[in-house]
Parts: structure tokens; C-alpha cells; sequence
């Protein structure tokens, strides 16, 4: 063996390490010296953050982060709680540097309006969120994606208050009701009423598809918004061109709502052309012609609200009832413009038809 490597040396394959002198190991120590400084410098010009905390192996918590101010919200376990849109994930942007745990689940509280039992948790990197801690002492940086987890639990009436209900109909998308402890059935009617003519909505998912698709555009997570806006009912399958982001979607169904702020009413009914409406669903962008939509209209003698199977009366007191918090009241109504879907459901059965006489070879 030593022969062997004495001709691949020979041959100059092999060559003897050179020694380093103490001039070469001055410059390598002033150079990464150097380097060091610089590196400090950076990090002492980042955001501040707080102290790093190794108690894992995440490698996230090793870095300095910036505050977030955009999230990702996933869907871990909430099959059959949620609404459609948000099956799978949907975004929360224009968060502030202290924005904490707790403000993060309001907003998903006021966008998924759950039952007043459901409780919301967030998770990340499969720990717990404290709702009074903030998102970057947890290290959550931008584009993180948060485990939504949510539970029921029993809670007893008399602890909740009474200033919003949820509003559900077959032919409308459940909504957020603003009341008063003191209201009767009849004021309930009154507000319900004038919902549809003045209703104002935010949507934060605007922008994402919540289907699987991990690309993320420049408009997921920020808010849209429309204020005192009318409700609006497409009275064909297929009317108006949907747009978002600049990309032809899915068309209007029979029957589906979109929200049409005062100037864009304005707009459609005294000039040619198409007005600007925002489908009830997702916020999505629905560029509409009059001959397209018809107003929902709604009267107090012409509705019928129930709470549990319950019909509310006029007179009833809602606090006497019990209602309270978040609970779900049914909105019946004929409305004007009945979904394909939603006219077979309510049409009655077909009648049978009688039959003929009995045929067939007699038996011999």
C-alpha cells in the first residue's frame, strides 16, 4: 500500500499539505471578523423580536421573523362545521405588528359565524395558541399556515348576552344580525327587513381558491368590503360575467345573491352598460346588467321567523323566548326568484297514477 501511494505522489496526484502561516490566520481572523460585525449590524436593524426559545427542533424559532401580515388559515378537523367556501384553507391579511392570537380568531368568528358553543383553537406546529399571546412571539411569519380546529361544548343560556343573531333561510346565505336584549319579535322583523336594504359585509377570503391550490395572488387575504348595500337576486342560470383578478370564473346561478352598493344601483338603473356587484358567497366581482337581477324585497307581514322550531310572534319578548348570543333563527319567505334546486325541494310530491286492469295469462 505504501508503494502505491508513494507513485500516485510520484505521479502528483497525491500532494503534502502546506503549512499556513501566521500571516494567513491574521487575515482569515480579520476577515471573518468582518463578516460578524456586518451580520450584527443587520440583525440589530430587523424588527425586534424576543428571545429565541430552542425548547424544539423547529427550525423557525432559530430565526429572527418579522411580524406577519398575512396567515394561512387550514382546515384540520372541521368537516361539516364550516362553510363550503372554506373547506380547505382561506387567508387573513392586513395584520399589524401586535395583532395577537385572540383578535385573529374574532375575525374568524365574524367570518364564519359557528354556533355560540363552538369554540375555536389555532395551532401551529402542533401547539396550542394562547388567544393573549401575539402571532410573532410565537414565531409566525409571513404566509404561515395555522391549523383551525373546532370544538363544541355545552354553555349554559343565562352567561351569554344578546347583541347578534344568526340569520339562515334556504334561499339566503346565513348572516350576522345586530339586536338588543330588549327586542320583540316584531322589532326583529323590522331589522331583518331592513338588512336586505342596507347591509354591509367584508370578506377576507377574497382573491383564493379554497379547493387545494397553495398559489397564493396579490389580493388573497385583503379585505373587500361593500356598505349599505342592497341585496340583489340573479333571475336567470348563467347571468353575468364573473370576474376576479382580471380572470373570467364561474357564472351567476338562478337565485344566487350579490350585494350592489348605492352608486353601483345608481349606475345600473339610469345608464347603459354593466354595474359592479359582490357575490354574497365569496366577495367575487360580478359585472351585471339590469335586465339580470331583480331586488329583494322584504315585508314584516310577508316573513315568518322561527327559533327552534318555535314561531316568533310579534308581541314575544326575544329575551323572554332565550334567545341569546349567536343563536340561529330560520327566515321563511317567498322569494322572488326560486333556485331549480330549491323549487323541486318545495314543490309537493306527484300524484300517483292509478292503474289499469290487471294483466296477465290466467292460470289454467
Amino acid at each position: 500500500m505504501s508503494q502505491y501511494l508513494e507513485q500516485l505522489k510520484a505521479q502528483g496526484h497525491i500532494q503534502s499539505p502546506r503549512p499556513v502561516s501566521r500571516r494567513g490566520i491574521a487575515v482569515s481572523n480579520a476577515a471573518m471578523a468582518t463578516l460578524d460585525a456586518t451580520i450584527h449590524e443587520r440583525i440589530q436593524a430587523e424588527a425586534p423580536s424576543p428571545p429565541l426559545s430552542a425548547r424544539s427542533w423547529h427550525r423557525d424559532v432559530h430565526i429572527t421573523a418579522r411580524p406577519p401580515a398575512r396567515v394561512i388559515i387550514q382546515n384540520a378537523n372541521a368537516e361539516g362545521l364550516m362553510p363550503r367556501e372554506f373547506a380547505t384553507m382561506f387567508v387573513f391579511g392586513e395584520l399589524v405588528a401586535d395583532t395577537t392570537v385572540g383578535e385573529l380568531v374574532r375575525r374568524i368568528r365574524n367570518q364564519l359565524l359557528p354556533g355560540p358553543s363552538t369554540v375555536i383553537r389555532l395551532e401551529h406546529w402542533g401547539e396550542e395558541l394562547d388567544d393573549a399571546r401575539t402571532l410573532i412571539s410565537y414565531k409566525i411569519s409571513e404566509d404561515s399556515r395555522l391549523a383551525l380546529r373546532l370544538s363544541e361544548r355545552t354553555q349554559e343560556p343565562d352567561s351569554r348576552g344578546l347583541t347578534r343573531l344568526r340569520l339562515t333561510s334556504t334561499v339566503l346565505r346565513t348572516r350576522a344580525l345586530e339586536v338588543e336584549p330588549g327586542f320583540t319579535g316584531f322589532d326583529l322583523k323590522q331589522r331583518v327587513c331592513a338588512m336586505v336594504d342596507g347591509f354591509n359585509q367584508t370578506w377576507w377570503t377574497h382573491g383564493i381558491s379554497c379547493h387545494g391550490t397553495s398559489t397564493l395572488g396579490p389580493c388573497c387575504g385583503k379585505a373587500v368590503s361593500v356598505c349599505n348595500a342592497i341585496t340583489m337576486m340573479s333571475v336567470a342560470e348563467g347571468g353575468g360575467e364573473v370576474v376576479e383578478g382580471g380572470v373570467q370564473t364561474a357564472s351567476l346561478k338562478k337565485g344566487e345573491e350579490v350585494l350592489m352598493e348605492p352608486d353601483q344601483i345608481f349606475i345600473l338603473r339610469n345608464a347603459k352598460g354593466t354595474a359592479i356587484s359582490r357575490r354574497v358567497a365569496s366577495g367575487a366581482q360580478a359585472d351585471v346588467a339590469e335586465s339580470q337581477l331583480v331586488e329583494l324585497t322584504l315585508l314584516p307581514e310577508a316573513i315568518t321567523l322561527s327559533w327552534r322550531g318555535i314561531i316568533i310572534k310579534d308581541s314575544a319578548s326575544l329575551w323572554d323566548l332565550g334567545l341569546r348570543q349567536d343563536d340561529m333563527v330560520a327566515l321563511e319567505f317567498e322569494p322572488p326568484v326560486m333556485p331549480d334546486q330549491l323549487r323541486i325541494l318545495r314543490s309537493p310530491a306527484p300524484e300517483k297514477k292509478k292503474g289499469g286492469k290487471k294483466g296477465g295469462k290466467k292460470k289454467k
